[in-house]
Formats: C-alpha cells, sequence, structure tokens
C-alpha cells in the first residue's frame, strides 16, 4: 500500500515518499534492555545520517558494540537496505570475526575496546578532498 496524499480535494497515491517504519518495531523480550535500548540508537543515527544526506554511495556502515555472555558483538546493517529504511529488528549481530564491510569495523572494535560506536561514511565533500593532489 502506498501512502496517501491529498490533491485538489482528491486522495492520490504519493510515489515520491517512502513509506516509514518505526524504529523501535522490536517485540519484547527477544533482546535483552541494554540491546534494546542500542539498536534503537544505533537505527535513529542511520537515520539522521540518512536525514543529513551523508548515506550516498555504497559500503558505508556504522556498528554499535554490544556485551553478549563476556564477548563482544556488534550491530550493523544489512546489505541491501537504505539508511532510511533501518529500525531496530533490520540490524544484524555479528561477532568480531565478521567478514566483508564488517572486517574493518570487527578490526576496529577488537582494537579499540573503550569504542563503543565506529561510522564510517563516503560523505561528497570528504571525498572531493581526499581525491585531491596536496
Amino acid at each position: 500500500m502506498f501512502p496517501v496524499g491529498v490533491q485538489n480535494g482528491v486522495s492520490v497515491p504519493n510515489f515520491c515518499k517512502p513509506q516509514r517504519r518505526p524504529i523501535a518495531d522490536l517485540p519484547r523480550g527477544l533482546h535483552s534492555p541494554e540491546e534494546a535500548r542500542l539498536r534503537c540508537q544505533l537505527a535513529s543515527l542511520y537515520r539522521l545520517v540518512d536525514l543529513f544526506h551523508w548515506s550516498q554511495g555504497i559500503y558505508n556502515h556504522i556498528t554499535v558494540r554490544i556485551p553478549v555472555d563476556g564477548r563482544d558483538e556488534i550491530l550493523i546493517n544489512p546489505f541491501g537496505l537504505l539508511y532510511h529504511e533501518q529500525s531496530a529488528s533490520t540490524l544484524v549481530k555479528v561477532d568480531l570475526d565478521g567478514k566483508a564491510g564488517y572486517t574493518l569495523h570487527s578490526a576496529i572494535h577488537a582494537a579499540r575496546p573503550d569504542l563503543r560506536c565506529v561510522v564510517h561514511l563516503h560523505v561528497p565533500s570528504v571525498a572531493a578532498v581526499s581525491a585531491m593532489k596536496c
């Protein structure tokens, strides 16, 4: 079902505005209170990054460390979902030996246990500066 807008008093489908899923869409009791809080905060950060148009390009990730039974795991976005589509339930939990897009983040989290969150973006202004010969 598409969102509906009103034009000249007539309800019409609005194909320009995507439907938003709620950020805090976790079923009760599925995660610890700490993990549920971190999932909601991370999903909120993904939405903020999208709001500021910092989600352009591909291979951008934001991760957060969560302690699980004496070991650390990280939450990260699944490949294929846009930042405005992220919610607490869509985030993927991986261990620090993760593969692909998780490799950079797992290495940083492993090397710096004091860090809770890692953000890796390809913001156009930073990409432009990095392409300059100085």
